[in-house]
């Protein structure tokens, strides 16, 4: 309901009032009570749980350590000079030369892109270089590199020389008595002169099993030399 303005008169000055707005009762007022005309109370939102945080950035995210590089130009060629010879004759003992040349390209491409080598490359390398020939028969040709050997440097005329042919020759013989895998061994620790835990790592094996695997090894030789030997007694009866 809306009232009229009223006119006031003082001392001779008029003055008009301004009409006053009469608000309805809300619904369940008792009549004849007074309406509060003070503004709604602003409702206060408590603040954002600390857990419910923005999603960080793609820069926000703890960085993690930058992988190591490949070697150096001059790294791999220290590399390659100290141990290509090795993962050839390692390769070439059970491929044609030229296929062994593309292992030896493939290993040393692999420890390139690996970056960091451990403190035994040449063990590694080997390792590495068995891998790839995993589907070759392993230690096959192990005789054909021993005679590689001897076809390489010229015969020698004095009887020094002479006995060291006659026992790479016997050698090749005991060797061939042996299974595959116990003439690897003994190409690992006799041609290329590997520790037995560096043996261990050429197999993928541990030290113990490499070294059970070492006696064995070693025992089948002296049991096919002793083969030989009576072989030759029995042809010079």
């Amino acid at each position: 309901m809306r009232r009229r303005p009223r006119d006031h008169t003082r001392a001779g000055v008029t003055w008009t009032t301004p009409p006053t707005c009469h608000r309805e009762p809300p619904a369940g007022h008792p009549p004849g009570a007074r309406t509060s005309h003070r503004p709604p109370a602003r409702t206060v939102r408590p603040p954002a749980s600390p857990t419910r945080s923005a999603p960080l950035s793609a820069d926000a995210h703890p960085r993690t350590a930058p992988e190591p590089g490949p070697l150096t130009p001059a790294d791999t060629e220290e590399l390659f000079a100290a141990h290509a010879r090795g993962v050839y004759r390692y390769a070439r003992a059970r491929l044609p030369a030229a296929e062994a040349e593309d292992v030896v390209a493939e290993v040393f491409a692999i420890a390139w892109r690996k970056g960091e080598l451990p403190d035994s490359p040449r063990a590694w390398l080997l390792g590495v270089a068995r891998r790839v020939l995993a589907n070759q028969v392993r230690a096959q040709q192990r005789r054909a590199a021993l005679a590689e050997r001897a076809r390489v440097h010229p015969a020698p005329t004095d009887p020094d020389g002479a006995a060291l042919l006659g026992e790479l020759d016997e050698l090749r013989r005991a060797l061939a008595l042996l299974r595959p895998a116990d003439r690897e061994v003994i190409a690992l620790l006799a041609a290329e002169e590997l520790s037995t835990a560096e043996v261990a790592q050429v197999l993928g094996c541990t030290t113990a099993t490499a070294a059970t695997r070492v006696h064995r090894a070693r025992r089948r030789l002296r049991a096919a030399y002793d083969q030989l030997d009576q072989g030759h007694r029995h042809d010079e009866r």
